[in-house]
């Protein structure tokens, strides 16, 4: 039986093969814009390049509503106003899975190397879904919590903790991984692109192995406990139409919090289903957090405790 360097080797070698519309490409005999599109809306790359737009342009869009709003709340209160610019930057950092998705498949047309590709996965895996659990982590605190400001050692300490984590997510990009000059065989163009080689990076890596396991125990852990706070505070509402709105924010983030206890079980039971439906999952997380802060703020509901 082969080893898991050679399995590793092996599928990078399937994805790299060159293919003929990508050498018509480089010749010049066809626009390369024309062919990347060509690539991208045939096969199995069309639905995650739609999913990728969606998560690029619609995050942007609602980031930035969540922005202009913000603008207007700190105006009357900021510290809700700096709730809501967390509540952006959290949306922002889901669109970035969509950024990097299309970057990494310009591999396609020969304009990034493909030998780059499993770690630009890597990097939208890990911006988008790490560092929405911190905003929106700290958004849930931020919003549900009194006048009195959280210690600036505990937030300080919070987000040292997650630079932390992506240090680990990026060891290959500062040269932890000894074996992966021996495994890229090349520099050509992806053919398709696929999940098989990251999850044989992860099979390969202990230290991206527990790094994932970690950030999906944070998933569960963070959004359980903002949930937990949300809950407390609607539960102080009296206007009725704020009370049912923040009720709805710790639903939202109950729901949330679900799939991130299925995206744990799946990490150890079906790795190739959480990979593939992760751009899937990226965007109901966006709408379901976007749709439920936009509506506690409407009409000024989260002032009137």
């Amino acid at each position: 039986m082969r080893d898991k360097e050679q399995l590793l080797a092996d599928s990078l070698e399937r994805l790299i093969q060159p293919s003929a519309a990508v050498d018509a490409a480089t010749q010049g005999t066809s626009p390369s814009v024309s062919i990347w599109l060509e690539k991208l809306l045939s096969g199995n790359l069309r639905l995650l390049f739609a999913e990728s737009l969606i998560l690029v342009f619609g995050g942007v869009v609602l980031a930035y509503l969540l922005y202009r709003r913000s603008k207007r709340v700190f105006k009357t209160d900021k510290l809700q106003g700096r709730a809501i610019i967390l509540a952006s930057l959290a949306v922002a950092a889901l669109s970035t899975k969509g950024i990097f998705f299309l970057i990494g498949s310009l591999s396609l047309i020969n304009l990034v190397p493909s030998t780059l590709y499993v770690q630009l996965y890597w990097l939208g895996w890990q911006i988008s879904f790490l560092w929405f659990i911190l905003f929106a982590f700290l958004f849930s605190i931020t919003f549900s919590q009194s006048r009195k400001s959280y210690d600036v050692y505990y937030l300080t300490g919070l987000s040292l903790f997650f630079i932390v984590l992506t240090f680990f997510y990026n060891e290959t990009l500062f040269g932890y991984f000894p074996f992966l000059g021996k495994i890229i065989v090349g520099s050509k163009n992806f053919a398709t692109i696929t999940t098989d080689s990251v999850y044989l990076l992860l099979d390969h890596s202990k230290v991206l192995f527990y790094t994932v396991t970690i950030h999906l125990a944070l998933w569960v852990y963070l959004f359980g406990f903002g949930t937990y706070r949300i809950y407390n505070r609607a539960k102080r509402y009296k206007d009725e139409g704020a009370r049912k709105a923040a009720f709805l924010v710790s639903y939202a983030f109950a729901l949330i919090t679900v799939f991130g206890a299925v995206g744990y079980l799946l990490f150890y039971a079906n790795l190739p289903l959480l990979t593939s439906q992760s751009y899937t999952i990226a965007i109901v997380v966006m709408c379901l957090f976007y749709f439920s802060v936009q509506n506690i703020y409407r009409h000024g509901r989260y002032g009137r405790i």
